[in-house]
């Protein structure tokens, strides 16, 4: 722990560790210019913390943890403003992933079902997170899946469908 690894300059993680089977830590990553993440992760089955990213250029996060299945954190908030494509499989099969935020605002359809164990505090992070549609004729979905969704109270759900996002 402690240490960094710097990406001055570089846009894209493009299956930057992807089925790195031994990989159990990530440090700090200084990802400030990075656009894609697509399969940055995938595959990575041992991995169980990542220290930090910094997903504020990020456009795609497409796949970038499918199949982490040891993930069980992620330190820092996932800046997910400049996202322009889908979160579908993006946490499948992070089956131990429990600490995640969102930090930003999310506006693009986002699947979570693939990470069942998510702390109350990560799935309010993600709600905070959602972009406010009411009004904009825009309709966006949040998948939570079942086991997720029972953890959240009417009230958090209601604040879903109150910014105008459809529950899934």
């Amino acid at each position: 722990m402690g240490e960094t690894c710097l990406f001055f300059g570089k846009t894209s993680m493009y299956k930057f560790c992807k089925d790195c089977t031994a990989l159990k830590y990530v440090p700090r990553l200084y990802t400030e210019n990075v656009t894609t993440f697509v399969y940055a992760f995938y595959g990575c089955t041992a991995l169980q913390e990542i220290d930090g990213l910094i997903t504020t250029a990020a456009t795609t996060l497409g796949e970038c943890f499918h199949n982490c299945s040891s993930l069980v954190r992620i330190n820092s908030a996932l800046n997910v403003s400049g996202l322009t494509s889908q979160m579908d499989s993006t946490f499948t099969g992070c089956a131990n992933l429990e600490v995640l935020e969102f930090t930003g605002t999310l506006r693009v359809d986002t699947w979570l079902t693939g990470a069942p164990k998510l702390t109350v505090a990560s799935l309010q992070s993600i709600i905070d997170s959602l972009a406010d549609l009411t009004g904009t004729g825009v309709s966006k979905k949040i998948t939570f899946g079942a086991r997720n969704k029972a953890k959240l109270s009417a009230a958090q759900l209601a604040l879903v469908t109150d910014k105008g996002w459809v529950l899934g």
